[in-house]
């Protein structure tokens, strides 16, 4: 991979397009199904039941004919505060009533439960990077934009935007390669410029953190701009929120997205069934 390359370790966002029962889903049972899913991982306090929900997403990821090479990539970025956060987990985890103590030296307390917790986190956090990459891989924008609008509309009773807080939501995580190849040019041109920087191991997280700060200010500026030309286009075309807005489509489920529920809520509740089964 190119040392300007910066696009390919970015999963989320990006729609890949195949042919799959999960890509033809509604958007808004895949929506709930993130968040059910989202939810229940994260109150699931056993490694287990974690490393079965792994197993699951893996399997939808495979099912969705979805690369999974390219959804590992997306934890790629996250790898320098991932192995910050994991090792203050299992360095610093006082001992606890049941947790044999492994080192212990002054400050630093390297027991059973801080290592219980610390591979607990980073499976975790791997199943939720996955899944959010299986979510946006299988919906395009639009999908995504009309299917949240929609579970929001209730709360437009309560005087809510739930269009805007939509669109917001879809901008956002549409942006998220496009800041990846912004930042990919931004590198480019300065290195056309004879900026020249040290190729540095992947692990040296501190210089390679270095070496990108001068990238943040002309990311910020184009983003900023970026943002302006698409207010101005938004105002062009009479964008106004909800007010005499029309879809081009409906959405209708089907018992295809109902199957998909049930096969959700019991990938869930086995991974919580497991859990139970290991406490007692």
């Amino acid at each position: 991979m190119s040392e300007f390359d910066f696009l390919s370790n970015i999963a989320i966002g990006q729609y890949f397009p195949a042919v799959s029962t999960i890509h033809q889903l509604d958007p808004r049972f895949k929506l709930m199904i993130f968040l059910v899913f989202t939810l229940g991982i994260s109150f699931l306090d056993n490694l287990t039941a974690n490393l079965l929900a792994l197993i699951w997403v893996l399997t939808w990821l495979a099912a969705a004919r979805c690369p999974l090479i390219h959804a590992l990539r997306g934890l790629r970025p996250l790898l320098p505060f991932v192995v910050a956060f994991a090792l203050f987990q299992l360095f610093f985890t006082p001992t606890a009533v049941g947790c044999a103590a492994l080192v212990e030296w002054r400050y630093l307390h390297i027991t059973t439960c801080g290592l219980s917790l610390m591979l607990l986190s980073l499976v975790r956090l791997a199943t939720l990077v996955l899944l959010t990459s299986l979510l946006t891989m299988t919906t395009t924008t639009t999908e995504l934009a009309h299917g949240t609008e929609l579970l929001l509309a209730p709360l437009s009773n309560l005087r809510l935007p739930a269009h805007e807080m939509a669109l917001i939501i879809t901008i956002a995580l549409r942006f998220l390669p496009t800041l990846g190849l912004e930042m990919s040019r931004l590198a480019r041109a300065q290195a056309a410029r004879g900026v020249t920087a040290q190729r540095s191991h992947r692990f040296y997280f501190m210089r390679n953190i270095r070496e990108r700060l001068p990238l943040i200010i002309p990311l910020f500026v184009n983003s900023l701009s970026r943002a302006h030309r698409l207010a101005v286009a938004m105002d062009a075309r009479g964008y106004s929120g909800t007010r005499g807005r029309t879809r081009a489509f409906t959405m209708q489920s089907s018992s295809r997205d109902w199957f998909a529920v049930v096969v959700a809520m019991f990938a869930l509740a086995s991974a919580y069934v497991l859990a139970a089964c290991l406490s007692i």
